[in-house]
């Protein structure tokens, strides 16, 4: 669910950066009055299956400690902000090695041309273990360290008062430590590239029409074999998506979004010219009903890549997030995620077509803000994964329960 929000935020910090806001949100000092911050989080926590494995076979307790720093400057024109997070994880019962480590990464540049242009570029890195930090492609935790970049650059050009044409690229890079036959390596190292281009339509007042294309071009580039006789390059793929849609504002505190369309596959590798059609959806609604409280519900339906041994996935996902303030201090947030994942062209000897696996997650959050140095949280986090019996018979797939439980506190300046 985090992934979703965050998502979310970079949108948002982009429409910042075109007002020309001093300091974007997340960025800079807490109280706008420096343009940088530095902060150092201590947290323990107990995790009941750290190696996502059935029965849940190994727990601990642990303690984390995240320093980090952020930067944000803004001039006439130009909004450029940065933020490094490090994480060491300390596991007080894993028998091999007690430590790991994270590294994220995000970054932004917004630059106005003109009242007509704006340019936005951005860059999320994650060198991670974590599932949930790299993407929806894998739902077990790798034991060892993984890379994910995405980058994104979009051009925003205001051709008439009612039309609006949107350009964008977005480059993603997945790198696993894993290797050899069928590893995480051969079925999920890849480079991701993604041309878009939307045409913005002011309807009414509140409502502006959408009409868009993208196009994907998927290249694997591990030289590992996923199963004897398949290297990894068999899933390479060219991706056409397109979609209408809409944006509307209802009232200032109340706006949703909805993408419909559909999405073309052609595996040009497959020996046996595989290819894909499917729906494309994105809705969103959002409500806000309070200072710093709002609603956040969404829907997604996607093809996406997989660990699975098989072409890619075919991924519905339901979320939702909400945040109160119960008070200017104390604030607290529900976040929900449903993900029903089937698989789609299975590489032999395999046989599990259209079969699938659903994914739960829950997050709990309750967070006080003693002043704007020093805050205090504590949280809880429940996955589940439920996949479907004859994924679990051809050990591709088992079915896993995780809980974590979490408190700390953060100091900032």
């Amino acid at each position: 669910m985090r992934r979703i929000i965050a998502s979310a935020g970079v949108v948002a910090l982009g429409a910042a950066g075109v007002q020309g806001i001093d300091y974007a949100p997340g960025f800079g000092s807490t109280d706008m009055s420096q343009p940088w911050s530095v902060a150092l989080t201590l947290r323990g926590f107990y995790d009941d299956n750290y190696l996502t494995r059935p029965n849940n076979e190994l727990d601990s307790w642990g303690f984390a400690i995240r320093p980090s720093g952020t930067v944000a400057l803004s001039s006439d024109l130009t909004d450029v902000g940065a933020r490094y997070s490090f994480t060491a994880y300390y596991f007080e019962d894993r028998p091999d090695d007690n430590w790991d480590y994270t590294h994220q990464f995000d970054g932004y540049l917004s630059h106005t041309f003109s009242h007509r242009y704006n340019l936005f570029i951005t860059d999320s890195f994650v060198y991670a273990r974590e599932p949930e930090l790299l993407g929806y492609d894998v739902f077990y935790r790798s034991q060892m360290d993984n890379i994910r970049n995405i980058g994104t650059v979009t051009l925003n050009a205001q051709i008439t008062q009612l039309l609006t044409l949107v350009l964008g690229y977005s480059n993603s890079y997945y790198d696993y430590e894993q290797d050899g036959l069928g590893s995480y390596s051969a079925r999920l190292d890849r480079v991701e590239h993604l041309i878009s281009a939307n045409l913005q339509w002011q309807l009414l007042p509140q409502t502006v029409g959408v009409v868009g294309y993208q196009f994907g071009l998927i290249d694997f580039t591990s030289d590992d074999q996923i199963v004897p006789g398949y290297k990894s390059d068999i899933r390479n793929s060219y991706n056409h998506y397109v979609y209408v849609g809409a944006d509307h504002t209802f009232n200032p505190d109340l706006t949703a979004s909805a993408r419909a369309g559909v999405e073309y596959a052609d595996f040009y590798n497959d020996p046996n010219g595989f290819d894909q059609w499917a729906p494309y959806a994105n809705l969103n609604l959002r409500y806000r009903y309070g200072l710093g409280s709002y609603v956040d519900v969404g829907f997604i339906q996607q093809y996406t890549r997989t660990d699975v041994r098989a072409m890619n996935a075919s991924s519905s996902i339901g979320y939702a997030s909400v945040r109160h303030a119960f008070t200017p201090k104390l604030e607290g947030s529900v976040t929900g995620r449903i993900q029903y994942t089937s698989f789609k062209g299975v590489v032999p000897p395999y046989d599990f077509e259209d079969l699938g696996q659903f994914h739960y997650a829950v997050g709990l959050n309750l967070a006080y803000t003693f002043n704007r140095h020093l805050s205090a949280e504590i949280g809880y986090n429940f996955d589940k994964l439920e996949a479907d019996e004859e994924l679990e018979l051809s050990l591709d797939r088992w079915d896993f329960t995780r809980n974590r439980v979490y408190f700390g506190v953060t100091a900032k300046y």
